[in-house]
């Protein structure tokens, strides 16, 4: 497995994992994950502040998010945040 693969699996008592570059990572993670980096992205729409501050907020969460190493852990969650 290289880093940013993962493989969908079914656990011990039928609970769903994802199996990432560090191991296995339960889907409730998973989708907690992805509910916060969506409302982090509200709450910077939200926020007072330039249109292009939000923008360049959004793009810096954007490049932590692809940075190779964050994107071994996180596998291609970051990916279906819109930004």
């Amino acid at each position: 497995m290289t880093p940013g693969d993962t493989t969908n699996q079914t656990g011990s008592f039928g609970v769903g994992i994802v199996k990432g570059a560090t191991g296995p990572i339960n889907v409730s993670t998973v989708q907690s994950f992805t509910q916060q980096l969506e409302f982090l992205v509200r709450k910077i729409d939200e926020a007072e502040g330039s249109d292009g501050a939000k923008a360049e907020a959004k793009s810096l969460l954007k490049r932590f998010l692809d940075h190779p190493i964050v994107a071994g852990i996180v596998g291609g969650l970051a990916s279906s945040i819109k930004l």
